[in-house]
């Protein structure tokens, strides 16, 4: 194995999949994690504002903060664009709560 192939394996692995990994592993249960939550650490993943992250999404801002807070569900097409950028497909299909 040459030195470079080697440093490739010792690659420090990412904290999103590292955190994504040992919520899998967690007792075999289901991660408690809401769709806020999952796009919130996304939006911190990547250093972006509320109405940045928003835009990126499809979503006026406005609208964004109140899939944040539970007044309204993110739209398909938010979605589609949110599981493009890493947020689990579980989290979006999970059943909204009454």
């Amino acid at each position: 194995m040459t030195k470079k192939q080697l440093a490739k394996l010792n690659r420090p692995e990412p904290k999103e999949h590292i955190i994504a990994r040992l919520l899998k592993e967690r007792n075999g249960k289901p991660a408690d994690v809401t769709i806020s939550e999952a796009l919130e650490f996304r939006r911190d993943a990547y250093g972006l504002s509320a109405a940045e992250f928003a835009f990126v999404l499809g979503i006026e801002r406005s609208h964004y903060n109140e899939v944040i807070n539970g007044r309204r569900s993110l739209p398909k097409a938010a979605m589609r664009h949110a599981y493009a950028i890493g947020v689990p497909a579980a989290l979006l299909l999970q059943p909204e709560e009454a």
